[in-house]
């Protein structure tokens, strides 16, 4: 198979999600796991840019506060109109993989943000569908499975190769016409699907198609919606039915427990008062919150919160704000702080635990800084603690008032200018920071510093005094695969190689880097390491011996292994090069000045894969 084009020389490429708003000016060069980079002076640029901006609206948000909110808020709205290439304004759903890319569903399909700009994927046999994408859920392998419910099509997604596989339901009465659905996963991996008025399918890896087969039994002739709770406390599942009420599935006893039928005597779901209920949560506090439509509320939505024994409480303070119209109260989610979200049509509100009533964000279709919605389709909070809005009039996302940015706890240059040459995520979930100057420091998967034993083993005594200053000056870094060593490329050839888990390191100087800066490492389907020097050098690390296999006697910016195993380099001033990885002989060489395939220009700062048959 041929070697893959190259497409572009792509130098607008992305930082992590969440961390361009608080990205100190001095950083340089920041990725994740050798994937995304954006270069120091567009983010110094972006970040001057965007703490005006952000000083601004806080200004006059206080100015101009939601005639329903106690505290105003500040949201960042992202739309079709920009430049950065969300694909619809309709956008349905949300969900941060496990990688953290966010991923969105829009009316004209599914796709990827990575800090900066959206990816779309083009539909061929075998890939995702372009289509409106209206659920994403993770499964625990890492795929992404979708629900396209205007042509009642549902798949999975390998986020990996981006193919897709097309997931019949195999059911044995007829699905009404009007039924809506629901996609999601339970503690224990499964993947259901919910569909009102008809019942509750669940994944079968052997038939490779949703059945009826499932561990719970519904009462007969009760007919379920599409929201569920999974109380992880009591292992109980909750399944709500605008007709009959609630059911509980207790996973210990494998018992369906309801109006009827509830030995275990759950009151909430006893409350002849509860009818008609269309969703259901219980909060970190244990307060149950129902919404509902009975027969005695006069045709109004009732919200309702109840303590463990079926007390009704008056925490809905600020639920039922007047002069709103026709609204209707969709379902709850609860950040890690224990702060509540309430969205649905028409209606966005927030709580937080220091506060006794419900704050409610007005649609404001004037001001850019505060939210516009028909609809909010979706809640979600991503690592870092920020809360991402999914509505019918854009995407937007809003601090909702974390301290746990990773830059601003390691990245303050009151404490010294930080240089970030890299970042690894190893399999343990660590982050590897690499600091020009400072040498590595590892946070955990939630950002918080962990001690490294890096530089635990001391530099050799017999290295002269410039080489010994050199040890911490880090550019590159590397996690193999086989042995979980973690390779520190540095200035001078130095390389740290540190074993995470006996908490040791071996120092190596070779003479084939030629005492040269080690820019960038990766590994290739072999097992074997390739390393790209500031001197220009491509080396291949294999069988416990390094051998040249390139000089193009300029900087190498990055060494990347694609799906084939072919070896790509980009240079610097030179272009891009594919190299066969046994004889290192030149396969392909991109330039600016190539008649057939001309790039934008002779310097890329990275390179990714986006299907078999392009390089960006």
């Amino acid at each position: 198979m041929p070697a893959p084009h190259y497409c572009c020389n792509s130098r607008y490429k992305f930082s992590l999600v969440g961390w361009i708003a608080t990205m100190p000016a001095g950083m340089a060069g920041i990725r994740l796991s050798h994937d995304y980079v954006m270069c120091k002076q567009q983010r110094k640029s972006l970040f001057c840019a965007l703490m005006k901006q952000l000083f601004l609206i806080a200004f006059l948000a206080m100015s101009l506060s939601p005639t329903h909110s106690q505290v105003a808020s500040v949201f960042n709205r992202i739309s079709a109109e920009d430049a950065m290439g969300l694909a619809s304004n309709q956008v349905n759903c949300l969900h941060q993989d496990n990688r953290g890319f966010i991923w969105v569903g829009t009316a004209n399909g599914l796709q990827r943000f990575d800090g900066s700009k959206f990816i779309r994927f083009q539909h061929r046999s075998n890939s995702v569908p372009i289509d409106e994408v209206n659920h994403i859920v993770e499964d625990d392998k890492g795929r992404l499975w979708l629900s396209f419910i205007a042509s009642r099509e549902f798949g999975v997604f390998n986020p990996s190769d981006y193919s897709y596989r097309h997931v019949p339901l195999k059911v044995s009465g007829e699905i009404p016409v009007r039924a809506e659905y629901n996609l999601w996963k339970d503690k224990r991996g499964d993947i259901f699907l919910n569909i009102s008025k008809f019942g509750v399918l669940r994944y079968n890896e052997k038939e490779a198609a949703f059945t009826e087969d499932t561990p719970f039994k519904l009462p007969k002739g009760w007919k379920p919606g599409i929201r569920y709770f999974e109380d992880t406390v009591k292992d109980h599942l909750y399944m709500v039915s605008f007709d009959s009420g609630i059911a509980v599935y207790d996973y210990k006893t494998r018992e369906t427990y309801t109006s009827r039928y509830n030995p275990k005597k759950i009151a909430v779901i006893s409350d002849p008062r509860v009818q008609r209920v269309n969703s259901f949560y219980i909060d970190s506090r244990r307060r149950a919150w129902v919404f509902f439509w009975p027969v005695w509320g006069g045709g109004t939505q009732i919200k309702q919160c109840f303590d463990s024994i079926g007390r009704s409480l008056p925490d809905t303070a600020g639920l039922n704000p007047s002069n709103l119209g026709y609204t209707e109260y969709h379902d709850m989610f609860e950040t890690h702080d224990g702060n509540l979200w309430v969205r649905g049509l028409n209606i966005l509100f927030s709580s937080s635990e220091d506060e006794n009533r419900f704050t409610y964000y007005k649609s404001d279709h004037e001001h850019n800084y505060l939210i516009q919605y028909n609809t909010v389709n979706q809640v979600m909070e991503d690592w870092d603690g920020s809360i991402w809005v999914a509505t019918d009039k854009g995407l937007f996302f809003t601090n909702a008032g974390t301290d746990r940015y990773v830059s601003n706890l390691w990245f303050d240059e009151s404490k010294g200018n930080s240089f970030i040459t890299d970042i690894l995520q190893a399999k343990n979930g660590d982050y590897w920071f690499a600091d020009w100057g400072k040498g590595v420091f590892v946070l955990d998967r939630k950002f918080r510093r962990k001690e490294n034993f890096a530089y635990k083993t001391p530099v050799p005594a017999n290295w002269t005094l410039a080489t010994k200053l050199a040890y911490n000056d880090t550019w590159a870094l590397h996690e193999e695969s086989k042995t979980g060593l973690i390779w520190i490329g540095n200035n001078g050839g130095i390389l740290n190689i540190h074993d995470p888990v006996r908490k040791t390191s071996r120092w190596l100087i070779d003479s084939v880097f030629d005492n040269r800066t080690i820019r960038t490492i990766t590994e290739d389907k072999n097992g074997a390491l390739w390393f790209g020097t500031q001197g220009g050098r491509v080396i291949k690390y294999e069988g416990g011996k390094f051998r040249v296999m390139q000089q193009f006697y300029a900087i190498i910016s990055k060494v990347f292994i694609d799906r084939q195993n072919i070896v790509w380099a980009s240079v610097l001033e030179k272009g891009l090069y594919a190299i066969d990885r046994e004889t290192g002989q030149i396969l392909q060489h991109y330039h600016k000045d190539d008649k057939k395939n001309p790039t934008f220009g002779n310097t890329a700062n990275d390179i990714e894969q986006l299907s078999d048959s392009i390089i960006v």
